[in-house]
């Protein structure tokens, strides 16, 4: 049906309907022009057709905004969280959040006209402050994850990838040693030294350890189920039975939390009090916990592989981004005693790698290395706790 202009009744608004083949497809308008003068509707047809007529000239792949595809993308991410939601309830997928600056500021641009120039001038305005690890987290991660599920799954858009600032090297990692720690467990909020024993003997974050309910504790084993975690993948832990003697009596209520404490700025707060009332410097949780267990475990000669698996994290790439330089640290050392060996220097110097050691690693021989288990603290005998927090 040919292109017809006409008003409704006693409108003054022209309308169009109708439908034009072309050798790409067909073009077909039904709608109001918004215009009052027909002179005015009829050059507006004419730019109607002609931008349609371009649209089907272009491949669909070339064609969706990133808006669009990040509609699609974030449907998928509230699928798998709903999916996730079934074992872990109160799990959150991170990618949404990072994705709404991204679809504020993109949103009507097309992907194949997305340049690196107004991705780079982007990070410089929203995340210039960011360390460049983060601004690789939250803007460069997402939004390729986005380009390429728009490419390889809906195929709305050409293949794209932006390339994350380069991270640099991270400077050696801080962590408390098993003198700091002791220090620490004579303090008389036995609150916070059993949660920071935890984190140290287990490689949990604060968070996770904040969430662990009286549920989530097997009291007859020892073990604790960290059911929300950072990747998305719950995991078990076994602690020792001294500290599980000292997170018994923590519990404040039946079915609670084991550790009493809402999220990881009130554990540093106390952390804090508690480091001013020993005499020793402040640690963060993350240090005193985390890293503590990574530094601890490869000063008692474990590797990067041992490090990573025990701890829980993704990839050993970023245990080897912020450990690598003590396990090279040891390496040197052991390369240094074995050269003198082979000499026959008599001096039988050994790497003192035993005094930070206030952990240990069981490994049942699975070749997936599965089984492994990390017990917690030891010779820190149970204290009656305080309530303090």
């Amino acid at each position: 049906m040919p292109f017809r202009l006409y008003t409704r009744g006693k409108g003054k608004i022209w309308q169009v309907e109708g439908y034009e083949k072309t050798p790409w497809g067909t073009v077909g308008i039904r709608e109001s022009t918004g215009k009052t003068r027909k002179p005015d509707a009829v050059e507006w047809l004419a730019d109607k057709i002609r931008v349609e007529t371009e649209r089907l000239k272009t491949p669909r792949s070339q064609l969706a905004t990133v808006g669009e595809v990040a509609e699609r993308y974030m449907d998928r991410l509230a699928d798998k969280q709903k999916e996730r939601r079934k074992s872990i309830p109160d799990w959150r997928s991170p990618d949404l959040g990072y994705l709404r600056p991204i679809i504020l500021k993109f949103g009507d641009t097309k992907v194949v006209d997305l340049s690196h120039e107004d991705v780079a001038r982007f990070e410089t305005e929203h995340y210039g402050h960011k360390e460049p690890g983060t601004r690789k987290r939250e803007l460069y991660t997402p939004l390729n994850a986005l380009i390429n599920y728009g490419a390889d799954k809906l195929k709305m858009c050409p293949h794209l990838r932006f390339q994350p600032p380069t991270v640099g090297t991270k400077p050696a990692v801080d962590y408390a040693d098993r003198d700091w720690l002791l220090r620490l467990a004579a303090d008389e909020n036995q609150r916070i030294v059993t949660v920071v024993m935890f984190l140290a003997s287990t490689g949990a974050r604060v968070g996770e350890a904040c969430r662990v309910l009286e549920a989530d504790v097997n009291w007859a084993t020892g073990d604790v189920t960290l059911r929300i975690t950072k990747n998305g993948n719950a995991r078990t832990v076994t602690v020792a039975p001294a500290l599980l003697h000292m997170m018994r009596q923590m519990v404040a209520e039946p079915g609670g939390k084991v550790f009493g404490y809402a999220a990881r700025w009130s554990v540093n707060q106390a952390l804090e009090r508690a480091c001013a009332r020993q005499g020793i410097r402040y640690l963060s949780s993350h240090k005193c916990g985390r890293h503590a267990f990574a530094g601890m475990i490869l000063a008692s000669g474990g590797t990067l592989q041992t490090v990573m698996v025990s701890g829980g994290w993704s990839g050993i790439q970023i245990v080897s981004a912020a450990y690598g330089h003590q396990e090279r640290g040891l390496a040197n050392m052991i390369q240094s005693d074995l050269g003198a060996k082979l000499l026959g220097d008599t001096n039988d110097t050994q790497p003192a790698i035993t005094s930070n050691v206030v952990i240990g690693v069981e490994q049942e021989k699975t070749p997936e290395l599965q089984g492994v288990k990390v017990v917690g603290a030891t010779g820190i005998e149970p204290v009656t706790p305080t309530m303090s927090r």
